[in-house]
C-alpha cells in the first residue's frame, strides 16, 4: 500500500451560517437540533455583500470571517501556498462538502448547501444526500480509517499511540476501544479518505473568533503526503455550536505538476493523510 502520495489540489474554505433573517423555525429530532434544508437558509458567508474580513456575524457573535475566506489555496504536494480568493488558474472542480458542528454532532452533505437545497437532486454530485447526515468512516483491508460519505459513524480502531482522533473529533467519535497489538505498525490505525472531509475537520478545529487562526490552521496541517495534526487549543474553541464550512477542492489543470479526479480518488483510497 502506497502511503507517499503527493497528489497536487487547489481548494477554498469559506464560513458557513443559517440565514437569521429567514426567522425559519428551527429543525430538531427529537435528541439534536438539524441544519436547515430549504435554498437560501445556508449563507456562504464570503458571499455576504459588505460583510468585512473579521466583521461579526449578526446573531452568529462566536463567527466572523477570517482570512481564510480571502484565499484559495494550492496544496502542491509538499506544502499549502496561499492566493487570493480572485486569483485566475485553471482547476477543475472536483469535490465539495458542506458541514456544520452541534453538540459533538459533524453534520455534512456532499456538496455545496449554500448553492443548492439539501436534498436537490440538481448539484453537481450523483451521491445526492437526501438530508444533513453524520460523518462516517469505513475501513480497508490494511486497518486505515477512511472518512467518507455514507459511512457507519463508530471509529473502531486506532493504534494506542495514534492521536488523530483526539485532535480532529469530538467526544462522540473517539474511538471506545484502542489497539493493543504489540508493535502494530502503520498504516494500520491511521486516517484518510474524502480531502475535503479531512480539511473540514482541520479547519473546525480552529478558533472562530480569530481572523487568522484558520488560515494558519491550514497552513500548518497541509504539509508532505502525510499532513500535521493541527493544535489541540484547550477547551476545543473551535467546536461551536452551528457553526458550519463549505471546503471545495480542484484539481489543478495544465500546469507542470497537475492532477486529476483520478489521482484525487486514488488518494483518498489508498492514501493516508494523518498517523
Amino acid at each position: 500500500m502506497a502511503q507517499g502520495y503527493n497528489v497536487p489540489f487547489w481548494f477554498e474554505v469559506h464560513d458557513m451560517c443559517e440565514d437569521i433573517w429567514l426567522a425559519l423555525p428551527p429543525r430538531m429530532t427529537n435528541v439534536h437540533w438539524l441544519p436547515q434544508q430549504i435554498l437560501g437558509a445556508n449563507l456562504d458567508v464570503s458571499t455576504i455583500q459588505g460583510l468585512r474580513i473579521g466583521d461579526i456575524i449578526p446573531g452568529f457573535p462566536r463567527s466572523r470571517v477570517g482570512t481564510h475566506n480571502g484565499f484559495k489555496y494550492l496544496f502542491n504536494g509538499t506544502n499549502v501556498i496561499p492566493y487570493p480568493a480572485d486569483f485566475a488558474s485553471p482547476m477543475a472542480l472536483y469535490h465539495t462538502t458542506s458541514v456544520y458542528h452541534e453538540g459533538s454532532i459533524m453534520f455534512h452533505v456532499n456538496y455545496n448547501a449554500a448553492a443548492h437545497a439539501v436534498g436537490d437532486a440538481n448539484n453537481e454530485d450523483n451521491d445526492i444526500f437526501m438530508d444533513w447526515e453524520e460523518i462516517g468512516f469505513r475501513y480497508d483491508e490494511h486497518g486505515v480509517s477512511r472518512i467518507d460519505t455514507n459511512a457507519n459513524r463508530e471509529l473502531q480502531m486506532t493504534r494506542a499511540h495514534c492521536h488523530w482522533a483526539r485532535h480532529l473529533l469530538p467526544n462522540r467519535y473517539q474511538p471506545q476501544n484502542l489497539s493493543s497489538i504489540p508493535n502494530v505498525a502503520t498504516p494500520y490505525g491511521c486516517l484518510g479518505g474524502k480531502i475535503a472531509h479531512l480539511i473540514s475537520l482541520a479547519a473546525m478545529t480552529a478558533s472562530p473568533e480569530d481572523v487568522d487562526s484558520v488560515h494558519h490552521t491550514l497552513m500548518g496541517t497541509l504539509n508532505g503526503s502525510n499532513w500535521n495534526l493541527p493544535p489541540q487549543p484547550a477547551g476545543h474553541p473551535g467546536w461551536v455550536n452551528r457553526r458550519g464550512l463549505i471546503v471545495t477542492v480542484y484539481a489543478v489543470v495544465n500546469q507542470h505538476n497537475d492532477s486529476n479526479a483520478e489521482d484525487l480518488a486514488n488518494w483518498e483510497n489508498h492514501g493516508v493523510m494523518f498517523q
